[in-house]
């Protein structure tokens, strides 16, 4: 019993933090993108 609430807990702990990954990943991309397109803005 006391095992799996363990393996739950550090399950919850890998979730959150691959979701704080993607918002991460999903963030940076979308200022990279408007960087770029400022950039090159005038000619699109």
């Amino acid at each position: 019993m006391i095992l799996d609430t363990v393996d739950e807990k550090k399950k919850g702990v890998h979730t959150r933090y691959l979701i704080l990954l993607i918002i991460f990943i999903v963030t940076a991309v979308n200022y990279a993108d408007r960087a770029t397109l400022s950039i090159a803005g005038t000619e699109v």
